[in-house]
């Protein structure tokens, strides 16, 4: 009886440890040809501002803005416009606050992503992102998102990612030092207020439009489009697969940790 148990025992084993590497698998090969299939980025999507007092966004929504906002008032950004993206990726819709700081010469965006999931706001992604750009070098990103980034590094983009840093004023003294020790000339002036929305639509055109010389993504001039080329499929989904994600979320966050320690913000480290 116990050797008919321990066949049994070991049956099941073999079955658990057959179906576990068949999922492994399933997420390396299926998951990209789904990507490729069916992943498209609107070339010319509809950017419209809002008055939350008139319109209000969700409750989900609503909440993290004002977590953020008098956050960012604090160290001396303004609000400059609430603006939504209904339709650059299919199903999901993007809240922004865009925000200014004319001082520093530096933009900030507290940014909700959800989809909707039988009339119920399903919370996609939220985090709030500071940029600038120099004059003589790159663009530059600070933000907290939690989620790895999927797409190619590209020479002229800087982007620093802490997402264990939730307070906005901490994320900025992260940017400044930042900003501090990539060396560079003075940064490009804001633009004027009435080309804000613009500016904001022409930098997220950008991060696709920095993938295609790479031969990660491909526009189609006949859909106005971009998608991921069969490379960029495997390689974005890849990133975000068990385990290479979870490696690459810990070496971001050793590798972040350094460099707070080398800018003198030990206390943020984590």
């Amino acid at each position: 009886m116990s050797e008919l148990f321990a066949n049994s025992m070991a049956n099941w084993v073999y079955w658990g440890i057959g179906l576990a590497a068949g999922v492994f698998l399933l997420q390396y090969t299926l998951g990209p040809i789904l990507v490729y299939l069916t992943q498209r980025m609107n070339g010319d999507p509809t950017i419209r501002t809002f008055d939350p007092s008139e319109k209000p966004p969700p409750k989900a929504v609503s909440d993290f803005f004002d977590k953020q906002i008098p956050l960012l008032e604090e160290i001396g950004f303004e609000v400059a416009d609430y603006i939504v993206i209904s339709d650059l990726v299919p199903k999901v819709r993007m809240i922004f606050v865009l925000c200014t700081n004319r001082e520093t010469e530096d933009m900030a965006i507290a940014v909700c992503a959800f989809a909707m999931m039988e009339g119920v706001p399903t919370i996609q992604d939220q985090y709030v992102e500071f940029a600038a750009e120099f004059l003589d070098g790159p663009d530059v990103s600070t933000n907290n998102n939690k989620n790895e980034p999927a797409m190619k590094k590209v020479p002229h983009k800087v982007i620093a990612q802490f997402h264990w840093i939730k307070d906005a004023r901490e994320l900025f003294r992260i940017h400044t030092a930042l900003i501090r020790d990539l060396q560079h000339g003075p940064k490009r002036p804001i633009p004027p207020d009435d080309e804000l929305l613009e500016v904001l639509r022409a930098d997220i055109l950008k991060e696709f439009e920095n993938q295609v010389p790479v031969g990660w993504m491909q526009y189609n001039e006949t859909t106005g489009y971009y998608s991921p080329t069969l490379l960029g499929a495997c390689l974005m989904t890849w990133k975000l697969c068990w385990p290479v994600a979870s490696i690459r979320r810990a070496a971001r966050r050793r590798e972040g940790n350094e460099r707070l320690r080398d800018w003198g913000l030990d206390e943020l480290a984590g």
